[in-house]
C-alpha cells in the first residue's frame, strides 16, 4: 500500500523520501534529491494557483507540506473540498478533450485554466504510485489526480487554422450576395463557400438539405476570429435517402 500522509487538518502532502526512523536523519541521496526537486515544482505550481491561500511550504519527515489557510476575506476563501473538486474536474475536462475527435484548445476546453500548471507538475513529478500526492481534508486523505502526457492533447497552432477530413453537414445558409455558408459538425461550425463559383452555387449545393451530406477535404482560416473557408479540392458528398425511408 502507498504510504500516505498522517491525518492533518487541511494540507497538501507530497512525499519525496521514505519516512526516516525516529531519531535518525533524513539522508538526501541522489534519488531523493531528484525527487525533491520534482516535488518542489509541484509545490510551486500550487502556490502559483492559490497564492496567499496556502502557507509557505515546509518539510515534515519525508514530505513537503502546504497548509490551506483561512483568510479574513470570505470572498477570497476557498474550501479544500472545492480545491479538490476543481482539480478533479480540470483533469476530467482535459481527458474528455483529448479523447474527442475534434479536441479544442485548453483555453476553450478547460473551465479553470489556471490549474493546468498543477496538473502538468503532477504528471512530471508524481508518477510513483508509492509516493502519491495527497490533499488531506479534516483528517481524511484524498489522492490528487495524476494525468498522463496523452491527457494534454490539444490542437497545434497549425491545426487551429486548418482541418482535414469528412465533416457532417448539419445546415446550410443561403447568401447570394456574399457566398453561402455550410454548418458542419455538432458544434455548428460555419464554413464559407466561394462566391461566383458554379461548384458552390445554390443550385449545386442545396440538396444537402434533403439528404445526409458530408464535406470532404480541407477547410482553412487565416487566423483566430477569421471565417473558415473551403479549399479548392474540398467537395460535398451526398448520401440520398433510401426509397420509403424517412
Amino acid at each position: 500500500m502507498p504510504e500516505l500522509a498522517q491525518p492533518h487538518n487541511n494540507s497538501f502532502f507530497l512525499r519525496f523520501a521514505p519516512e526516516p526512523l525516529p531519531g535518525q536523519p533524513l539522508v538526501l541521496t541522489k534519488e531523493v534529491r531528484k525527487n525533491l526537486l520534482q516535488k518542489l515544482k509541484c509545490i510551486q505550481s500550487i502556490i502559483g494557483a492559490y497564492g496567499t491561500l496556502v502557507s509557505p511550504p515546509y518539510v515534515q519527515g519525508g514530505m513537503l507540506v502546504l497548509d490551506i489557510l483561512r483568510v479574513s476575506d470570505d470572498l477570497a476563501q476557498i474550501s479544500p473540498e472545492q480545491i479538490l473538486e476543481d482539480l478533479r474536474r480540470t483533469h476530467d475536462e482535459i481527458q474528455r478533450n483529448a479523447l474527442s475527435p475534434d479536441p479544442k484548445p485548453h483555453t476553450v476546453a478547460v473551465t479553470s485554466y489556471n490549474l493546468l500548471p498543477i496538473l502538468h507538475a503532477l504528471k512530471n513529478g508524481c508518477t510513483d504510485a508509492n509516493s502519491p500526492a495527497v490533499l488531506s481534508i479534516d483528517g481524511s486523505n484524498h489522492l490528487l489526480p495524476i494525468p498522463t502526457a496523452a491527457d494534454f492533447t490539444e490542437p497545434s497552432p497549425e491545426d487551429l487554422h486548418q482541418k482535414t477530413g469528412e465533416f457532417r453537414i448539419v445546415g446550410l445558409r443561403r447568401d447570394d450576395a456574399n457566398g453561402h455558408r455550410l454548418l458542419i459538425t455538432r458544434d455548428d461550425l460555419i464554413v464559407h463557400c466561394p462566391l461566383n463559383d458554379p461548384k458552390w452555387a445554390w443550385a449545386s449545393i442545396r440538396d444537402v438539405l434533403n439528404c445526409d451530406a458530408w464535406l470532404r477535404g480541407t477547410i482553412q482560416r487565416p487566423g483566430r476570429g477569421s471565417p473558415w473557408r473551403v479549399c479548392a479540392e474540398t467537395a460535398i458528398i451526398l448520401q440520398p435517402s433510401l426509397p420509403g425511408v424517412a
